[in-house]
């Protein structure tokens, strides 16, 4: 029998460009099949076709504090000993990982802050940073994020990033933030906004859940008010945004919405909530609920025996 007529490597590609990406050991089995299937797969036409078909990076695996990391997917690799062993996990986005150390010097918090990537294993310590609170005081919160010009955040592997520190201090007139810049290598001046509080019409400290990223800014949740804390990441001016009044269960997990607003998701008795920041009459902005999900009729019978807290949001 006369073997079938191989197939192009256009229509080769579109094969193997449906491999689920959360499955990346499929497409290391794929590209050792033979020379051939493994010109496509490394190439950087195929790479970048691959990216732009699946949009949305997929969820390879969590890092627990002290456990390292836990696999939800094929994708395999190893958190360095010292930082699963002497630090903890301060933020994760665009493909790294920020950690602080935990020891202490004569009950001191003196950090010293790493940024670590999964995927090629590079950690990177960065300068120390002065006037850092104790973060158990509440005070303060970290981002790290990518900092590359135009980046689509598919693969921000090996590029630029920034870390930004935030503190709202019990001192009106230490709400302060500063970023590191991974192409500068050191850490820029603070910018202050002295009257943070004063439109709280509190004194009010950061929470530490993560904060989001939606487009040229940061947004932190507050610990006890129902507001944000705004950081501009082009002006590094900071600014506040009062949420609508809620009687959700603290804490609050900020979200980006699919069309690229600022939203909220906070639960309510055995419901989740979700709202997100909407384009007013008038053009200002306000707040609209998009969303009631009712986590009884999802969740198996009697998986609820409390009020459900929300600890955190993938998009």
């Amino acid at each position: 029998m006369t073997p079938p007529p191989p197939l192009f490597d256009e229509l080769l590609e579109e094969v193997l460009l449906r491999i689920p990406p959360n499955d990346p050991a499929s497409l290391l089995r794929a590209a050792l099949v033979c020379k051939r299937w493994g010109r496509l797969v490394s190439g950087r036409g195929f790479r970048h076709r691959f990216r732009d078909f699946h949009r949305t990076p997929p969820m390879l695996g969590a890092i627990i504090n002290f456990k390292g990391f836990v696999p939800t997917s094929s994708f395999r690799c190893q958190v360095p000993a010292d930082l699963r062993r002497d630090c903890m996990v301060l933020d994760a986005s665009h493909g790294h990982v920020l950690f602080h150390n935990i020891r202490r010097v004569d009950e001191t918090w003196d950090p010293t802050l790493y940024v670590w990537d999964p995927i090629t294993g590079e950690k990177m310590e960065l300068p120390r940073l002065s006037r850092v609170p104790d973060p158990n005081l509440w005070l303060s919160n970290f981002a790290v994020l990518c900092a590359a010009a135009g980046c689509n955040h598919l693969d921000c592997c090996n590029g630029p990033f920034i870390v930004v520190f935030v503190v709202v201090g019990r001192n009106r007139s230490e709400t302060f933030a500063r970023v590191y810049s991974s192409e500068v290598g050191q850490w820029g001046e603070p910018t202050f906004a002295p009257h943070i509080n004063d439109s709280l019409g509190c004194i009010d400290n950061l929470d530490l859940m993560p904060g989001a990223i939606v487009g040229d800014a940061l947004y932190f949740m507050f610990h006890t008010t129902d507001a944000v804390l705004k950081f501009d990441l082009a002006t590094r001016e900071m600014a506040t945004i009062h949420l609508p009044d809620t009687t959700f269960s603290r804490p609050i997990a900020l979200i980006a919405t699919e069309d690229g607003c600022l939203g909220f998701a906070g639960t309510k008795e055995r419901a989740l909530h979700l709202w997100s920041r909407v384009a007013g009459p008038s053009g200002e902005a306000g707040w609209a609920q998009s969303r009631v999900i009712e986590l009884d009729t999802i969740l198996p019978a009697n998986a609820i025996s409390r009020t459900p807290i929300m600890l955190g949001s993938v998009c």
